[in-house]
């Protein structure tokens, strides 16, 4: 008994000394960056109560300034639900159909002077609402789907073009003129076939500076509006591979091959102090590995490698960001594993 004991000692302590976790990083709610510089913690998990309508896949995550928070539930019959800051839902915003303030597919949810704006897919126009659920407007007149869009102060829209066209893949949209006013980034074959991904390719915003990222290359673009500065900044990401494209029409087949296997830039999320760059490379089928990207001032700074049980919990989930925190929704089971719950995690980047 006491050989077993010592032996049990010394495998912990090797352990210990070789720096192996002793436990799934997601249950201890911490994580370290791959250089060791930063940290990744859990501060807060709520589940949210499905006290007036089901939810089912979550396709976007945004928060209203008073600690409220907007989720779209996607599928075939789209919500868009308002919940307070403990998780209940409030109400349902708008409704599915073809009328006046109403959406057929929602591509999108964005906060502007403190309403709630949704893109319609189906209808190719915005609709904004109060949160308490009266509709404002709608701004129609586009002539193609966004996957992402913000609003600048000056009363622009800023919108991430899922594909189709030669201009840019990002624009600022005047509402007034019903037109695209300034371009950035050149749409490829393989940004188009990407963004047949839900949220491939990244948006951010951070006071007057534009962030932005091709999913099909490893950089992060910046336009600063006020100096008319523009630049990129490289990820250190030496996994990132993409497929080189032939001039032909591509078989379904062969577009789900380039699709399932290569490595894409998922989402772009500023913090107060830096950027939160995700990427994503392998099959679904042989377990996906992610990637966070630190990137403060003009350049990377470090990186967290997602693997394990967050993995899991990362994949089909909608992201955020605000203030220092990173949060994102996932189907989790409940503890007793009898029925399936919806978790909204805040996690804090903090320095080590």
């Amino acid at each position: 008994m006491r050989r077993w004991l010592f032996a049990g000692v010394l495998w912990l302590g090797a352990v210990c000394v070789v720096g192996q976790p002793l436990s799934d990083p997601y249950e201890v709610g911490r994580l370290v960056s791959m250089k060791g510089l930063f940290v990744l913690e859990r501060a807060d998990r709520t589940v949210l109560a499905e006290n007036l309508t089901l939810v089912s896949r979550i396709t976007d995550l945004t928060f209203l300034p008073d600690g409220r928070f907007v989720l779209v539930s996607g599928g075939a019959s789209p919500e868009v639900i308002v919940y307070n800051a403990s998780g209940q839902q409030e109400r349902v915003l708008g409704s599915r159909g073809r009328g006046p303030y109403q959406y057929e597919s929602v591509m999108g949810v964005a906060v502007h002077k403190e309403n709630v704006v949704v893109f319609d897919g189906g209808g190719l126009k915005f609709i904004e609402y109060r949160p308490t659920g009266e509709p404002v407007r709608e701004i129609a007149g586009l002539n193609e789907g966004i996957d992402r869009f913000h609003f600048m102060p000056s009363g622009l829209i800023l919108m991430y073009r899922k594909g189709g066209g030669q201009d840019g893949y990002l624009g600022l949209y005047d509402p007034g003129r019903k037109a695209v006013v300034r371009s950035f980034g050149r749409r490829t074959e393989l940004h188009r076939l990407l963004m047949m991904y839900a949220h491939s390719g990244g948006l951010a915003v951070r006071n007057d500076t534009i962030f932005y990222a091709s999913p099909a290359e490893p950089v992060v673009y910046y336009v600063d509006l006020r100096t008319e500065t523009e630049g990129a900044i490289p990820l250190q990401d030496a996994e990132f591979k993409v497929p080189e494209l032939e001039d032909r029409t591509y078989s379904f087949n062969e577009i789900r091959t380039i699709l399932f296997n290569v490595s894409r830039v998922r989402g772009v999320f500023a913090l107060e102090d830096g950027l939160i760059v995700q990427t994503e490379h392998g099959r679904w089928e042989e377990g996906r590995r992610t990637v966070l990207h630190i990137v403060r001032g003009s350049r990377w700074t470090d990186a967290f490698s997602i693997e394990g049980t967050l993995r899991k919990r990362l994949g089909e989930a909608a992201w955020a960001a605000q203030g220092s925190s990173l949060y994102f929704i996932s189907h989790q089971e409940d503890p007793t594993g009898s029925d399936v719950v919806r978790v909204l995690e805040r996690w804090e980047l903090r320095v080590r």
